[in-house]
């Protein structure tokens, strides 16, 4: 299962940007998005930024992908 991860911009270069996911930096394309700015939070999937979102719905979509970790972190050592 392939999943979009939020992250913040913190830097942009031509057609790219950087992007926090935690404490990961990595490298994003920007082409799928008319403007992106500093500080926006994103959606980065294969290596693309997907969508803008808001604080809050990225903050709750980091909550829920730990949940999601740690629910089958639990489900593999009880097999």
């Amino acid at each position: 299962m392939c999943i979009a991860v939020p992250g913040e911009v913190i830097r942009i270069h031509d057609s790219t940007a950087e992007v926090r996911i935690r404490k990961v930096i990595l490298e994003a394309d920007c082409a799928l998005m008319e403007s992106i700015s500093v500080g926006d939070n994103v959606l980065v999937h294969a290596g693309f930024i997907i969508e803008k979102i808001t604080r809050g719905e990225s903050d709750q979509m980091m909550d829920d992908l730990e949940n999601y970790s740690n629910i089958t972190s639990a489900w593999e050592d009880n097999s």
